[in-house]
């Protein structure tokens, strides 16, 4: 036998052929018309028993699922080919000469440690273009922010209702009420001072994103946006609702008591200064040794007081001060019912900072909570050892335990 004969019987058969999704149903629609078998496959130079698989086929529907599938990977493949020409146009835009070129690429440090080494990894000072690790799997699975979220989220899935409430039905999309509300609880837990500064760490704190709901390539708000969307939901109430959701969750409240609880209050101060407390007559200006608009200004002397005298730039804020001997500040008191077994609060209220306040808040958070047989014993400091609380304690069936004054 020649090299010839062998080659010829060792020849690869033809490729086998492959329609396209449109022929085979255009031969099935032909066939279901009137056509006969033995016409379509002569014409088509096809089997008849290929014709009827692809009859069955196409009246079972599973043409149209492969089309589908074909538009899809053809978008895919379109999407790839654009990320390629990317990474490309990139990769050349980007390449230098290495200032190696020509020498050793072994450096003096590696040198000294044993040669250049083949298993020394190298020092690449840009990460890869694509990331395919979820942001749930950079977060341990013991991270107590793990619990908090979980707590959160069952919490804002129950008042969803109320979120849209504050909303317009036409315009631009807003940011989400839920991530809002997650992003003011971690500028609460990590004491992050302003808008600005939370919005910073959002660029680049993956901790932070996956808290609050952000995914990796979705851009952070501007600061001021967050802001106004923040008051509206102020105005709506929704901050305090959120806390009863979730105090209202079963493992929650396997954490709390309802025997004993404590009161207490702090001074906040608000964002007004004090150069706008003016007269309410708008008489009597400050003195101004100098021009601009943050002109030096001097009070001592002068006789101020809020019957007299508001903040220009807040009126609700009062001049007070909490200690004798304290500077007095435009500010405002916070109200807070703690319950003693776990710690967490319970109640939290904002009001004008005045001397009877704090007394008077405390008596609104613990009336709700002594409805009941059984009294509860609500403990206090000693600023709270007056008289006329005590008395308004009693017949609540609530127990006063205020430190004693001196």
């Amino acid at each position: 036998m020649t090299i010839g004969r062998v080659f010829e019987r060792w020849k690869p058969t033809a490729r086998r052929r492959s329609h396209r999704i449109e022929f085979k149903g255009q031969a099935a629609q032909e066939f279901l018309a009137g056509e006969t078998l033995h016409g379509l496959a002569k014409r088509h130079d096809i089997s008849r028993n290929l014709i009827r698989l692809r009859v069955q086929r196409y009246q079972a529907g599973v043409f149209d699922e492969d089309a589908a599938a074909a538009d899809l990977i053809e978008q895919y493949e379109a999407r790839i080919a654009a990320l390629e020409r990317r990474v490309g146009k990139q990769a050349l835009a980007g390449r230098r000469k290495s200032p190696w070129s020509g020498e050793s690429r072994c450096d003096s440090v590696v040198w000294r440690f044993g040669g250049c080494g083949r298993t020394r990894g190298g020092d690449e000072r840009s990460g890869s273009l694509f990331s395919y690790v979820d942001l749930e799997a950079r977060v341990g699975k013991d991270h107590p922010l793990r619990t908090i979220r979980g707590v959160v989220n069952e919490a804002l899935a129950a008042p969803s209702g109320e979120f849209s409430a504050p909303y317009s039905p036409t315009g631009r999309p807003s940011i989400p009420p839920e991530k809002l509300l997650r992003a003011v609880l971690l500028q609460a837990f990590y004491s992050i001072r302003s808008e600005r500064r939370l919005v910073e760490r959002l660029q680049f704190d993956l901790l932070l994103r996956w808290f609050a709901g952000v995914g990796v390539d979705d851009a952070a708000r501007d600061h001021s946006t967050s802001s106004k969307n923040r008051e509206r939901l102020l105005e709506g109430d929704i901050a305090a609702k959120l806390l009863g959701a979730v105090l209202a969750q079963p493992r929650v409240k396997r954490l709390l008591s309802t025997d004993h609880f404590s009161v207490d209050g702090a001074l906040i101060e608000a964002w007004a200064s004090m150069k706008s407390f003016k007269p309410r007559d708008g008489s009597g200006e400050p003195p101004t040794p100098s021009g601009g608009r943050k002109r030096e200004a001097d009070f001592h002397g002068l006789k101020r007081s809020n019957e007299t005298h508001a903040s220009t730039t807040d009126p609700e804020a009062r001049l007070y001060r909490n200690e004798p001997g304290k500077e007095a500040k435009l500010c405002f008191i916070g109200h807070a019912l703690m319950e003693n077994r776990a710690g967490p609060a319970v109640d939290a209220r904002l009001t004008q900072a005045d001397g009877h306040a704090e007394r008077i808040a405390a008596l609104r958070t613990i009336e709700p909570r002594a409805d009941r047989p059984r009294p509860i014993a609500s403990g206090a400091d000693k600023g709270y050892d007056a008289e006329d609380f005590v008395n308004e304690l009693r017949p609540m069936n609530a127990t006063p335990r205020q430190q004693g004054r001196r």
